[in-house]
């Protein structure tokens, strides 16, 4: 929430959505008039936690209250796209970076390709762009107590959650459920699906 504080000051945006999904005491009120000393409009809102968080991990969370917020958000259900950025964060010089162009723009890492592939974890490597493959290696990790080293990711390379700018659209045909993926215990993160996810895609720029 520091972040989002320092960020009123900015003259980027007029419009922000406070999103959260724990019980953390936080007035709205406070957040709102903060907002209107700087002559912008914030719309507070609380959504639910989901269990698989607990099994999934935070990356889970993380794609899950985004999902709530396009729903039930009145700010996002008139915008043509969003800008999302963690609580805590705060960049500034963001809007020499952010331009605008294409269907989002996303800080992108090199992909990996030196890693070493172990025998016993090369055949993992496509279950995890998958829902279903990969809540089956997570049963095997939870419910068969396969060991890590078998069964952990190998990622092709991860983009930066913290902060993007996408078009709605464009983020629910593509990105929507990248969370459902995640298995945070076995190394495949909320970035790691990101960038499977994207990795393809020519109509958006690749943050470096």
């Amino acid at each position: 929430m520091e972040g989002l504080l320092v960020r009123l000051g900015d003259s980027g945006f007029s419009r922000y959505v406070f999103t959260k999904n724990c019980r953390a005491q936080i007035r709205e009120e406070v957040l709102i008039q903060a907002a209107r000393m700087h002559g912008k409009e914030l719309e507070f809102l609380q959504v639910d936690s989901s269990p698989r968080t607990v099994f999934q991990g935070k990356g889970f969370g993380e794609g899950d209250l985004i999902r709530q917020a396009l729903e039930q958000s009145t700010f996002l259900r008139g915008a043509d796209a969003f800008m999302k950025v963690t609580g805590k964060l705060y960049a500034p010089g963001w809007e020499n970076v952010f331009t605008g162009s294409g269907e989002g723009e996303f800080y992108f890492s090199a992909p990996v390709s030196s890693v070493r592939l172990e025998n016993l974890r090369k055949w993992t490597r496509p279950f995890y762009p998958s829902e279903n493959g990969s809540r089956l290696l997570g049963y095997f990790k939870r419910g068969l107590r396969v060991p890590w080293s078998f069964i952990a990711a190998i990622p092709h390379g991860w983009i930066d959650t913290r902060m993007y700018r996408v078009k709605k659209e464009f983020y629910r045909e593509n990105l929507l459920g990248a969370d459902r993926r995640v298995q945070d215990p076995l190394n495949y993160t909320l970035e790691n699906a990101f960038f499977d996810d994207l990795r393809l895609h020519r109509e958006i720029k690749r943050i470096r």
